[in-house]
């Protein structure tokens, strides 16, 4: 929290500095790349380097491989567009049958064989003529082989959620596209030896919350100072009698000026130079015979004062590249007006495809020739520039991933469910244990899988977009509309698990405050754009099975116990908020006892003490005023986040936290102090807490008006998730309102 005026800010607040050398609000990945290793096209978790063709200096793979699909994965990251905001008819009608999805997620000629289409349990041999593909709601060609297998022409992608594209397989109710065959034409001697292309390099090892961007993401490579940052790029069949031009860009993370030599192979080829915390971009010209065939080194260094610190967003080489296959595979360009002949195939049979915009326009029926031991072919010029994919039957890779399609109808009027679970598979056991339990008390619910949301509303990727869509669909197409959603899993920063905890069950929709990029769960449902949901939405952050099992009976024993125990509140409050914390008691109906601890008469340890003992009595509500972090109330951590694993209160209160950053819950490394509070076996029964700093003025009158609203003075009893929602009306801070989460059952009752 943070109160304006006179007072210090309630966050402890860290410069960009102490975040990236202190650990806050800063994840850094621990897997250190083997640069040796990387090859065009391979993607590691933390690392991509991806190669494509280049016409007039120009990446077609910048340029987006499909304008329209590409386009569409754009707006879903973008609140400033309305496609995501709408459901795609073909996609519901995709994600109704039954079939197979394959994913892939580097741009290549794919085969998948027939009997692996079978182990996804595909039916190989009946109604070929049917067989469809689709991606993005957009049909794609492909080859269908008589052996029942299948090839087509796949592309990756590159968003803040995934780095893969879905394709569906499934039975049509028309003939499918399929990849038509043209004559090659005889090319005469070649105009050219080499194609441009570009290889690009991008690491992900560190995520800085004060880099704001808008929707960009916020994970960055290597780290440049006065200590050199060392990369390096395989570049292959480089023909050096061609210019060379480096791309670099640079995240400036202090307010200081920056210069930053930049070296490849130890020759020094230029300066970046800018100003503060941008993001900046420079060209460099380097003499051809700088750069060589295999490895090469590229070195950053720092040179201008002790604050001149960025990190490497990416930076890629345009080079030419000798018509040559590498490993039986070879994505090429032919400029307009020139003829070309490609070579090195170790065996023949190699197949010609060529591609624009991102797809396959047909296949070319080559003349095969055999030059100095290996096989190739040429092409006729044109009137225009042209991309291919030359490959072998046995150099074509199979998608990354191969599942069956599960066939999903969530906006059929027959679901019904005042609440929806959503899960993830890895939970719908458990989360179906608590739907049965709420049906049976009265709250219609209903599970609802991660897997259904991405495929109906996401194109085969869980974005918070498509959760956005799907729980609009909830609300008003079911026969008994959705009024409270229940996300029942983890989510994280880290949405591409570059560091491997694989924490993102469901995710969060990443926002921008003044001060931070943060997670706001509120938006997944705020279908009016004013900052509060508009349906009770709350998360437990399971992140496993046991903790899956473990929150659904910590549920019921809420809703089941009968103590015997006087509704009682602990009101805690840092220095400098007694006032504030006087006013929440009053808000508190007269059948309440109060109990006040507060940092300025007891002082740290004390008030820690006094704070540690009264959580084990058994309070109806719990609330915090002051200064906080992630795990921390106040900088001398009075209440932490291990405390709550030692909590032995038997009657699980409500906590209302209102402080800075102790909802920050998706941290990709560990949970917050607010996670931890639920997810302990006592602690409490639900949080509702921050994932940002805001002001003090912008929380009190939430706070002050959430006590009297779970306590109406008419006999009737209003649900955690709408009594927050309600909350939020009496702030105007857009801050507040968006990043204070409730953590638990949006349809308990507190008593």
């Amino acid at each position: 929290m943070r109160k304006k005026g006179i007072f210090a800010t309630s966050c402890l607040v860290l410069s960009v500095f102490a975040l990236l050398f202190n650990g806050f609000s800063v994840a850094a990945s621990d897997k250190k790349p083997d640069t040796k290793s990387i090859q065009p096209f391979v993607l590691e978790p933390n690392i991509a380097v991806r190669e494509s063709v280049v016409f007039e200096n120009q990446s077609l793979f910048e340029k987006a491989a499909n304008a329209e699909t590409l386009e569409k994965k754009r707006d879903q990251n973008s609140t400033e567009n309305n496609f995501w905001d709408v459901v795609n008819s073909t996609q519901l009608d995709i994600a109704s049958k039954p079939g197979v999805k394959l994913y892939v997620n580097q741009n290549s000629w794919y085969r998948v064989p027939a009997a692996t289409l079978q182990s996804a349990g595909f039916d190989t041999v009946n109604n070929r003529e049917k067989w469809q593909l689709f991606v993005d709601a957009t049909e794609v060609p492909m080859v269908v082989n008589a052996d029942g297998s299948i090839e087509f022409y796949g592309r990756g992608d590159d968003t803040i959620y995934t780095d893969s594209n879905v394709y569906y397989l499934f039975v049509g109710d028309t003939d499918g596209e399929r990849v038509a065959s043209l004559p090659g034409g005889v090319g005469g001697s070649p105009d050219s030896d080499s194609f441009l292309v570009e290889v690009k390099r991008r690491d992900r090892q560190f995520y800085m919350t004060s880099i704001l961007n808008g929707e960009d993401e916020n994970w960055f490579g290597s780290v440049v100072s006065s200590t050199p940052a060392v990369e390096s790029l395989d570049l292959r069949n480089v023909d050096n009698d061609g210019d060379v031009v480096l791309d670099v860009k640079l995240q400036g993370i202090t307010s200081a000026s920056h210069l930053v030599n930049v070296y490849v192979n130890d020759v020094s080829v230029g300066v970046v130079s800018f100003d503060g915390m941008n993001l900046h971009s420079q060209s460099f010209t380097i003499p051809n015979n700088v750069v060589s065939e295999g490895l090469n080194e590229f070195k950053f260094q720092a040179v201008g004062a002790g604050s001149d610190f960025s990190l490497i967003e990416s930076f890629s080489v345009r080079y030419p590249k000798t018509y040559a296959a590498i490993s039986n595979r070879l994505n090429f360009g032919v400029s307009a007006g020139e003829t070309a002949q490609v070579n090195g195939f170790t065996e023949s049979g190699t197949e010609v495809y060529e591609i624009s915009g991102g797809e396959v326009l047909h296949e070319l029926d080559v003349e095969e020739v055999v030059q100095n031991g290996t096989y190739g072919f040429n092409l006729p010029s044109s009137s225009f520039d042209r991309e291919f994919i030359a490959v072998t039957d046995a150099a074509a890779p199979q998608p990354f991933k191969i599942e069956p399609n599960t066939p999903s109808t969530l906006t059929s009027a027959n679901n019904y469910g005042k609440l929806a679970i959503i899960s993830p598979p890895e939970f719908a056991a458990q989360a179906q244990i608590l739907a049965d339990w709420k049906t049976s008390r009265g709250m219609p619910a209903k599970v609802v899988l991660t897997d259904d949301i991405a495929d109906e509303f996401g194109y085969g990727d869980l974005t918070a977009e498509a959760l956005y869509v799907c729980f609009q669909q909830l609300a008003k197409s079911w026969t008994v509309r959705a009024q409270y959603i229940l996300l029942f899993g983890d989510s994280s920063y880290d949405m591409k698990d570059y560091l491997g905890h694989g924490r993102n069950f469901i995710p969060t929709k990443l926002i921008e405050t003044f001060d931070m990029e943060t997670a706001s769960d509120g938006w997944l449902a705020d279908f009016t754009g004013d900052g509060i949901e508009d349906l009770g939405i709350g998360r437990i952050p399971v992140a496993n099975q046991v903790e899956a099992a473990d929150s659904v009976a910590k549920i019921i024993r809420y809703e089941s116990e009968n103590l015997n125990t006087p509704p009682s509140a602990m009101l805690a409050a840092d220095s400098w908020f007694e006032t504030l914390n006087g006013y929440i008691e009053e808000r508190f109906p007269a059948n309440y006892s109060t109990t006040r601890i507060e940092r300025n008469t007891l002082g740290t340890a004390a008030m820690r003490s006094a704070i540690l003992e009264e959580a084990n009595n058994d309070h109806t509500i719990v609330t915090y005023s002051g200064h906080g972090t992630t795990g921390n109330w106040t900088n001398g951590g009075v209440l932490n986040l291990n405390d709550p694993a030692n909590m032995t209160n038997a009657k699980l209160p409500f906590y209302v936290l209102m402080t800075c950053l102790n909802g920050f819950s998706h941290n990709a490394s560990n949970s917050s102090l607010a996670e931890n509070l639920v997810l302990a076996e006592n602690g409490a029964v639900a949080a509702w807490a921050s994932s940002g700093s805001t002001y003090a003025s912008g929380q009190i009158w939430m706070s002050l008006n959430l006590v009297e609203i779970l306590h109406p003075t008419a006999p009737k009893q209003i649900h955690l998730g709408e009594a927050v929602l309600e909350a939020k009306r009496f702030t105007n801070d857009m801050d507040a309102r968006r990043t204070w989460q409730l953590f638990g059952d949006p349809t308990l009752i507190i008593r």
